[in-house]
């Protein structure tokens, strides 16, 4: 149910204002519709709670059965208080403190380590662990340049020139690379780039490289529309095209692996409405301006 004008003012009444609505019922449609998009029986969504970590948003995703990207130890301990267990969690270890690994590795989530660098002292410091590698898809996409996520100049995720290095790093130290991530943008308007950072990722993985894999994780990049004329994508053709890709590459690899997507603002973006209440109103010439309560 979408929430009414009149709904919308008797909250501001009954709580005050300023205040933060959501629309559970949404975040909950959006949810499934992604599984109704992306036809793959063993796809599971992981959501990016950066995009919002409201406790009562990740209590709901959790009875759904999503599972949680993270990106900080604040954002694991948040999941883990919010019901998920630490197997529904992949901690994205970007940039993180050697302090931060440790700490979060006493929480026993999987690591998705993206540098050459940090997989060494991780190996050096864990070895026998499970981990998940990120890989830049050498795409560069994304509705800003501050969230292409891919390419060169980015500070996210191994180059693919680098797979064999990583697999060495890996035999050295008896790491088990259960999972492969890439992440090519946020609010990516077209799909086809979305695709070509997946087929990028896929090219490089092979059964002897890396045996005992589980999952790809595609990331996120799914787009909302922030304007009146801005048209919703159509998911449902992109999803059959992604399940048909990584059907195919599923039995070129000789095992059903499971397929992981992590949106974010997909499902929440929608879904909230800050309600305030205009303070003042003035007149400057030709503008009119409207001053409220939030600040």
């Amino acid at each position: 149910m979408t929430l009414t004008d009149f709904q919308l003012v008797s909250l501001s009444k009954e709580y005050s204002t300023p205040l933060y609505v959501y629309d559970a019922d949404l975040i909950v449609k959006r949810y499934h519709q992604l599984y109704q998009w992306i036809p793959y029986k063993k796809l599971q969504i992981y959501y990016a709670m950066k995009a919002n970590y409201n406790i009562h948003i990740l209590k709901l995703l959790e009875k759904e059965g999503a599972c949680i990207d993270a990106v900080s130890p604040g954002d694991v301990y948040l999941a883990l208080k919010a019901g998920f267990s630490k197997e529904r969690i992949l901690f994205t270890a970007n940039k993180i403190t050697d302090a931060e690994m440790h700490e979060v590795q006493k929480l026993g989530v999987l690591f998705n380590i993206g540098s050459l660098s940090r997989l060494e002292k991780y190996g050096k410091a864990y070895p026998n662990s499970e981990v998940c590698i990120r890989f830049n898809p050498d795409v560069v996409a994304g509705a800003h340049e501050f969230i292409r996520t891919g390419g060169e100049a980015t500070k996210f995720g191994i180059l693919l020139e680098s797979v064999d290095t990583v697999v060495d790093i890996a035999k050295r130290y008896n790491l088990n690379i259960v999972g492969i991530h890439e992440h090519t943008g946020s609010g990516i308007p077209e799909t086809v780039q979305m695709q070509k950072g997946m087929k990028n990722i896929l090219g490089v993985i092979t059964k002897k490289r890396f045996p005992d894999l589980r999952f790809v994780d595609f990331g996120g990049g799914f787009k909302v529309p922030y304007h009146p004329e801005e048209g919703k994508l159509d998911y449902s053709v992109f999803g059959f095209e992604v399940t048909k890709l990584f059907t195919d590459f599923c039995l070129k690899f000789g095992k059903e692996l499971q397929m992981y997507f992590e949106p974010g603002k997909l499902l929440v973006a929608e879904s909230g409405k800050l309600l305030v209440n205009v303070t003042t109103l003035k007149q400057n010439r030709s503008k009119s301006i409207a001053g409220v309560n939030s600040g």
